[in-house]
């Protein structure tokens, strides 16, 4: 199967990478886009990948803040520590 990295046609709606690969590609997509003279095919094509990648960062994003506001209160304490855990 095609690497959808390298072929931003193809259709992922799951993505499986991390924050920082799926920013670093969005970054290239938006660098493409703006500074080379494309078709209009190709142009959807990335945006419509740049748009996955966005909204893959976004949900990585908001699982990172609910994490960290588990550990740490309205107040900036931090959760208790359980030794019994």
């Amino acid at each position: 199967m095609p690497d959808s990295r390298k072929d931003p046609t193809l259709a992922n709606n799951e993505i499986d990478m991390d924050y920082e690969s799926a920013f670093s590609e969005l970054d290239d997509l938006v660098q493409k886009i703006e500074n080379e003279e494309l078709p209009l095919e190709e142009s959807m094509a990335l945006f419509e990948r740049g748009v996955q990648l966005a909204g893959h960062c976004r949900t990585l994003l908001d699982d990172a803040e609910r994490r960290i506001s588990q550990i740490i209160d309205d107040e900036g304490n931090t959760a208790p520590f359980d030794e019994s855990a």
